[in-house]
């Protein structure tokens, strides 16, 4: 291997006995042929930066993984507490450990709406649901679905349900 792609190697501690890259087996036979071959400075430089591309490759892949898991704890969190009166942006950043805003982007990257929104959108969802199950009470059907104010509740339904919570109930028993 050449002088420099030798000295870089060794200030890493990385030959070909204890090589570094689990999970990319692809590259131990490119790192013995380097090490062990008494080849240009150049062609070994070459094949160490190569080594060092793939490595930054998965890296990239990991921090990918990473953030889609977040995404997928993030979502399952609201999915599970969204009938909570005060589940916020706030209480899922306390309660997963992440920023609001970190949680806020990722969000709204992957599902292109707000968590607000989403939250919104599944509690009049699930309200839906208790009516067609023959919940008539609006005020009860509010609490269930994580509304601490009726009128409120009644507010979000008909701005996206088109109509009130009353008249969707009164539609649905005909």
């Amino acid at each position: 291997m050449g002088v420099r792609a030798n000295m870089i190697m060794d200030n890493l501690g990385v030959n070909y006995k204890r090589y570094i890259f689990y999970g990319m087996k692809e590259l131990k036979p490119l790192l013995i042929s380097a090490i062990n071959s008494p080849t240009s400075d150049l062609k070994s430089e070459a094949v160490l930066l190569y080594i060092f591309a793939a490595i930054e490759g998965q890296e990239k892949e990991n921090i990918k993984n990473q953030r889609a898991d977040t995404i997928i704890n993030i979502k399952k969190y609201i999915d599970e507490h969204f009938n909570s009166c005060d589940l916020d942006l706030k209480k899922i950043s306390n309660e997963l450990s992440y920023s609001e805003k970190y949680i806020s982007s990722v969000f709204k990257k992957q599902f292109k709406m707000g968590v607000s929104e989403y939250i919104a959108t599944i509690r009049i969802q699930y309200a839906c649901t208790l009516m067609e199950q023959g919940l008539s009470s609006v005020s009860d059907i509010a609490l269930l679905c994580g509304f601490s104010d009726p009128l409120y509740f009644s507010k979000v339904f008909k701005k996206r349900m088109g109509i009130s919570p009353r008249a969707h109930i009164n539609e649905i028993r005909k």
